[in-house]
């Protein structure tokens, strides 16, 4: 009898535990909806950031560093690379002035070293290395508003750290973009003029025979505008003409002597600067009239004929000068502000 008695027990004690255990589950599920609880599971784990939403995209491609401030602050300036030296000449701190400053900058040791002024001070003037000198081309001598371009060209040669004249533009010419193919140096667009009137004309010049010649107009005339050489052929790109921006992208061959254009920049700009680094150009900085300073780097691929968002600039900026050297993409000085500001701002960007 004993035995029956602690068998029909067993049953008893299992349906109370299980009254237990279902009135805990109601209870917990009770709490759960009283506390605006869903039907959305929560990981245990979680440290309370949201779940549900996509994972942040990665930063855009590329770093940048600071390297050595101009000695000279300033902006509108011109700049070159020679000898794997950056060559930095003129510029304006104000509306009313013109500088005559021409330093270099070796990204060897990160140093900069003053070199003889410019014969004349000179701003948005063009500045390219052909056979070993540098040619500056135009720009706005010193004197007040409304600037007149010029037409004169001067010459430096580093080996004797001398300037000397050598036969002006067919035509003046300033905010302009200047580029050297199979050793012989182009001149594009501008202001002829004054700042209303933009240009589209192309003039080239042989050392050889101290000559300018005309060549094809590009398609979209515009000034405060940007050029780098890749594979013998110019990418031009950005601009302005007056207070509207330009995104165009557009690249003449010499050896055809004729344009052709390509995927507009992703952001329309002008006063930028450009590079070409390892086969791809890259575009810098800018201004809104009016507005602001651009931080934009944008890199285009000819291979492909696509854009990329590359890393900001640390410093939003206009008026610049960039050029590359090694695996690094210098660019140097420019305003902060848009319209008539300076820095001797020297950032390096890798991509």
């Amino acid at each position: 009898m004993r035995k029956r008695s602690l068998a029909l027990r067993q049953p008893a004690l299992g349906r109370t535990a299980w009254r237990l255990f279902a009135s805990t589950v109601l209870i917990g599920f009770a709490l759960a909806l009283a506390c605006g609880g869903s039907d959305t599971l929560v990981d245990p784990a979680d440290d309370g950031d949201e779940v549900n939403g996509p994972p942040p995209p990665p930063p855009p491609p590329g770093t940048w560093e600071h390297r050595a401030p101009t000695p000279t602050s300033r902006a509108e300036v011109a700049g070159a690379e020679l000898g794997g030296k950056i060559y930095v000449a003129g510029g304006l701190t104000t509306l009313t002035d013109a500088l005559a400053a021409f330093e270099v900058y070796d990204p060897a040791t990160d140093t900069w070293t003053k070199l003889p002024d410019l014969p004349e001070p000179r701003h948005h003037a063009g500045l390219a290395a052909l056979d070993g000198k540098l040619y500056l081309t135009g720009g706005y001598p010193a004197g007040g508003w409304p600037w007149t371009p010029s037409d004169r060209v001067f010459r430096y040669d580093p080996e004797t750290g001398e300037w000397e004249e050598a036969t002006p533009m067919r035509r003046p010419r300033a905010a302009h973009t200047s580029a050297v193919v199979d050793g012989k140096l182009y001149v594009i667009g501008g202001v002829t003029i004054d700042v209303t009137d933009v240009d589209a004309t192309v003039e080239v010049y042989d050392p050889a025979t101290d000559r300018w010649e005309v060549r094809a107009p590009m398609p979209t005339a515009r000034e405060h505008l940007a050029s780098a050489v890749i594979d013998g052929r110019i990418y031009v790109v950005g601009g302005r003409r007056v207070n509207f921006n330009f995104a165009t992208l557009e690249v003449y061959s010499p050896e055809t002597d004729s344009w052709a254009t390509l995927p507009a920049m992703p952001t329309p700009r002008g006063g930028i600067a450009a590079a070409a680094l390892r086969g791809k150009l890259y575009v810098f900085g800018g201004e809104l009239l009016g507005g602001s300073t651009f931080k934009a780097t944008e890199e285009f691929d000819p291979s492909t004929s696509t854009w990329l968002q590359m890393a900001d600039m640390p410093t939003g900026r206009h008026g610049i000068a960039a050029a590359a050297v090694g695996d690094w993409i210098y660019v140097i000085a420019g305003g902060l502000v848009a319209g008539a500001s300076h820095s001797t701002t020297n950032e390096a960007f890798r991509p």
